[in-house]
C-alpha cells in the first residue's frame, strides 16, 4: 500500500497540482489555481480535438472488427 501511494498517488497529485497553476513557481497556492490550462487544451486547441475524434473513430472501428471476428 505504501509503494502504491509513493509510486502512483503522489506523482499523480503533483501533476494535478502543477497543471492547475498558470505559472509553476515551486509553491502551490489555491488563490492562483485555475482550470484555464484544461479549458485551453480541451476546448481551444485544435490538435487535442482532432486526437479525441481520431481515438473515438479508432475505438469504434476496433470494437466493430472485434465483434464481427468473434
Amino acid at each position: 500500500a505504501v509503494y502504491i501511494g509513493a509510486a502512483v498517488v503522489l506523482p499523480t497529485m503533483a501533476l494535478l497540482m502543477v497543471s492547475l497553476m498558470r505559472l509553476w513557481t515551486g509553491r502551490f497556492d489555491w488563490a492562483h489555481a485555475t482550470w484555464h490550462n484544461f479549458e485551453y487544451v480541451l476546448f481551444n486547441y485544435h490538435l487535442t480535438q482532432q486526437a479525441i475524434v481520431n481515438s473515438l473513430i479508432l475505438a469504434v472501428v476496433g470494437a466493430t472488427i472485434g465483434v464481427v471476428i468473434s
